[in-house]
């Protein structure tokens, strides 16, 4: 994460992710009927997976979307953690919890049937990004957000373990 910290073209961009993201996810979807994913969000999706692999990349860690390397987006997280947990400076990182929720829709969608993802729930509000897999709901993109925030309790590989590998069996 050192890498990214020290980069300034990073740095100067963390503070317009959220804005931009949020932006991108308000103009994603409008309600549909349930069958499959907008087109507009599998474009975000792309997008965001894209964001999340050049933030691997930084940390040396191969994004290639197996199963096993949800254990280094775990690791990616952690070190966003730590470096939160330091600084208290949350610029950018809803953000970032998006573009991994996102990756992690994607390995779902690389080794398994594929779900549905929506910008909305009915429940649980606007911009949850709920994602629809396997008869439940899966919010990849909040389990990345505790992660960063809430730390190791929270971890993404557990969860991506119980949640999703138990199931596709």
């Amino acid at each position: 994460m050192q890498k990214l910290e020290s980069d300034p073209t990073w740095v100067k961009k963390r503070d317009e992710r959220d804005k931009l993201h949020a932006e991108r996810i308000r103009r994603s979807a409008e309600p549909k009927n349930g069958t499959e994913t907008s087109p507009e969000l599998v474009e975000l999706r792309d997008y965001l997976v894209d964001q999340a692999a050049k933030i691997g990349d930084a940390s040396g860690k191969n994004l290639d979307f197996s199963t096993r390397s949800v254990k280094h987006v775990e690791t990616i997280l952690a070190e966003i953690h730590r470096d939160y947990k330091r600084s208290q400076d949350d610029s950018g990182l809803k953000g970032v919890a998006i573009e991994f929720g996102a990756y992690l829709i994607k390995v779902i969608e690389s080794n398994f049937v594929a779900g549905i993802w929506e910008r909305d729930h009915p429940e649980m509000g606007n911009g949850t990004l709920p994602y629809y897999w396997q008869d439940q709901t899966l919010y990849p993109c909040m389990w990345c957000e505790k992660r960063i925030f809430d730390g190791p309790a929270e971890n993404v590989w557990s969860k991506f373990k119980v949640l999703v590998l138990t199931r596709s069996d």
